[in-house]
């Protein structure tokens, strides 16, 4: 007998599917189960980290992880495949889209693809790394970065 997540996934993929957010964070997902959990008919034990369980096995969500040496890695599920450009921008607020415009410049990659991470704006000062004690500063970037680099 198929389980309540199984018959309701004619109505869950659909609605990813045809979703504009293609990146979700974990709260995010959390308040779409919320919202649906009645229309799907899906039992109060259908928690959130089983509804992504369900989706990342069954579906086309997959999880993506920005790792820092300095900073707390952020998770995000993308529905489907999803371009650099979109994951910098649900990281906007913690300002990694500059460090990562910073490196695909240095990795060489055409000005077109880079300069979208300059248009989400360069408001603050960024840091690569904590603790940096012999830095350089890329004011195209406001991003400090270890001498050297």
């Amino acid at each position: 007998m198929p389980s309540r997540l199984q018959t309701a996934s004619r109505h869950i993929f659909p609605l990813f599917e045809n979703s504009q957010q293609k990146l979700f964070s974990t709260s995010d997902l959390a308040k779409i189960l919320s919202s649906n959990r009645d229309a799907w008919k899906l039992a109060q034990t259908t928690t959130t980290p089983l509804f992504i369980d369900f989706l990342t096995s069954k579906g086309k969500l997959h999880r993506i992880t920005v790792r820092s040496l300095s900073y707390s890695n952020i998770t995000r599920y993308a529905w489907g495949e999803v371009s650099p450009y979109q994951i910098a921008l649900a990281l906007k607020r913690h300002a990694y889209h500059q460090a990562i415009g910073y490196y695909m410049q240095r990795a060489g990659f055409p000005e077109s693809q880079y300069s979208k991470f300059k248009a989400l704006g360069l408001d603050f000062d960024f840091y690569l790394t904590h603790h940096l004690t012999d830095k350089a500063y890329d004011p195209d970037w406001r991003l400090y970065y270890p001498k050297g680099l």
